[in-house]
Parts: C-alpha cells; sequence; structure tokens
C-alpha cells in the first residue's frame, strides 16, 4: 500500500464502517454485497489482485445498490492508482463520483472528490486538482465542522497542492489552520501535530 493511501486509511475506515453497517441493517447480504465484504476484506490484508478480482465480478452483476457500487468503484480507483495504473484509477474514481453526486454531500463523496484530487495532483494536473480538493474540504467542514481532523486533511491535501504551485503565503495559511486543528483536538504532542518539546 502506498504511503498515500496509508494516510486514506481513516477516511476508507469510516465509509467502510458506514457501507457495512447499512448492509447490515437490511437482512441477509445480496451477492454483491458478500463480494463487496470479500474484496474489502482482502484489499485491507493487501491480498489486491484477489480483492481486484472481486470488485471486477461485483461490478459486473447487476446491483441494486447504488452505494455499494460507488464504493466498490472508489475501493478499486484506489488498489488502479497504488498500481500507477492511473488511466484506470481515473476511470474508476470518476463513475463512482457520478454515482455519489447523485446523493447527499457525505464523506463518501468527500473521499473520492479527495483521492481524485490526489491522482491530478500525482500527475502534476493541478488545474484539475485543485477545484476537487477545495470541493472536498467544505464538505468535510459541512459534514464535521471547522475543527475536525479529517478538515485538518483536506487542508494539509489542498496546502501541499499550493505548495507545489509556489503559492507559498496560501500554503503556509492553510497549514496553519491545520497544525491548530490537529493541535486543539488532538493535542499538541500528538505526531501529526508536528510534537513540540
Amino acid at each position: 500500500m502506498s504511503l498515500l493511501h496509508k494516510s486514506l486509511m481513516p477516511f476508507i475506515f469510516v465509509c467502510l464502517s458506514n457501507t457495512l453497517t447499512a448492509l447490515a441493517e437490511d437482512g441477509p447480504p445480496t451477492p454483491c454485497e458478500t463480494l463487496y465484504q470479500q474484496a474489502v476484506a482482502l484489499q485491507n490484508t493487501l491480498v489486491v489482485a484477489e480483492a481486484l478480482r472481486h470488485y471486477e465480478q461485483l461490478l459486473a452483476l447487476d446491483c441494486q445498490n447504488p452505494s455499494l457500487v460507488a464504493d466498490a468503484l472508489h475501493h478499486q480507483g484506489d488498489i488502479y492508482f497504488d498500481q500507477e495504473r492511473f488511466g484506470e484509477a481515473e476511470s474508476a474514481y470518476q463513475k463512482s463520483l457520478t454515482l455519489k453526486e447523485n446523493r447527499a454531500e457525505d464523506e463518501s463523496l468527500a473521499l473520492t472528490l479527495n483521492s481524485l484530487g490526489l491522482l491530478y495532483s500525482y500527475q502534476e494536473d493541478y488545474v484539475r486538482a485543485e477545484p476537487l480538493s477545495q470541493r472536498a474540504l467544505a464538505i468535510r467542514e459541512k459534514v464535521y465542522g471547522l475543527e475536525h481532523p479529517e478538515v485538518a486533511a483536506s487542508l494539509n491535501n489542498l496546502a501541499l497542492l499550493y505548495e507545489t504551485l509556489n503559492d507559498y503565503a496560501h500554503a503556509e495559511s492553510l497549514y496553519q489552520r491545520s497544525l491548530a486543528i490537529k493541535e486543539k483536538v488532538l493535542g499538541a504532542q500528538h505526531p501529526s501535530a508536528g510534537s513540540r518539546k
């Protein structure tokens, strides 16, 4: 798993937890739900080739759960991104985004916007990355409030993008805001707050 996607694991687990909770409330799992659960378990244990096969099988079925399909596409995109199959990652993220756009703005949508933004940043396509990262931040601020670790992570991603574009003043203000949130919520000694002695 790439460093990029290790940093996304908290977001992925929130979305996974929400999806699995919703699935459990609806009775016995459908074949699509079973494949999804198996694929996520395989992906989390780094058996990605088999996880990818499960996602592909799920997507070949006529699944009646658009949220499940959107999440499967997102996870498929993550695997492709880690394998540096960027065209396939973009396609999977875009399809996931299309399905998620029809729902309420939630963390799952923010996660896909963020992942697609990171993909474009990685490919140095900053014109496409910036609005996606900004929108992911706006959704997280709306969902979580202004002082939440998920908001801090989005601020940090956007700051990195501006730093890459040599917009140091903008980057610095976002880094400072991210750090302030981390120090307030997690404590100044927390590793992601850049612990101070």
